[in-house]
């Protein structure tokens, strides 16, 4: 009998918390969707997965603060069908007051933490239903249940992904 073989979507894989991810997944045997928007690190970070652990790697090099990159990567998802696990991770701090962040930088905050990780959960969902399995992990901070002068915008979106987590 054959079994399927899984498919793991992993945001923010170029280093830290969606690196580790990466290695440990591949590690057990699924193949990876790797986003980020340093094609050089991605690329490092491809080669060790695929030299160590032999499993199949497509990467997208993009900013998840793009209404077009989100779309790109939500219709991968899509037409893959089959994502059982997706790890929302993408993500950058702005340490400033928030007075004196500029909106753009506050868009594209939002659109990274927060719309990046529902549409591709929207995406997702459908296909897990289907097949009644599949993970979700959505990387928030502890910073989610305080407040914080240099960081409200980082801690507000955090906080968001944390209580809609929650709710779903």
């Amino acid at each position: 009998m054959k079994t399927q073989k899984l498919t793991a979507l992993i945001t923010g894989a170029t280093s830290g918390i969606g690196k580790s991810f990466a290695s440990k997944l591949a590690e057990r045997g699924y193949d990876l969707i790797l986003t980020g928007r340093r094609q050089e690190e991605l690329q490092k970070v491809t080669d060790y997965i695929v030299t160590t652990f032999g499993v199949n790697v497509e990467t997208f090099i993009g900013d998840l603060s793009d209404a077009k990159c989100r779309k790109e990567i939500s219709e991968r998802i899509k037409s893959h069908g089959n994502i059982d696990f997706l790890v929302n991770n993408a993500g950058f701090g702005i340490d400033h007051s928030f007075y004196r962040i500029k909106l753009e930088d506050m868009r594209s905050m939002v659109m990274t933490h927060d719309m990046a990780a529902l549409e591709f959960i929207h995406a997702v969902i459908p296909g897990m239903m289907n097949r009644r399995q599949g993970t979700i992990i959505n990387v928030s901070s502890l910073g989610a249940f305080v407040p914080g002068f240099t960081r409200s915008l980082y801690l507000a979106t955090k906080s968001f992904i944390h209580y809609f987590t929650k709710a779903l």
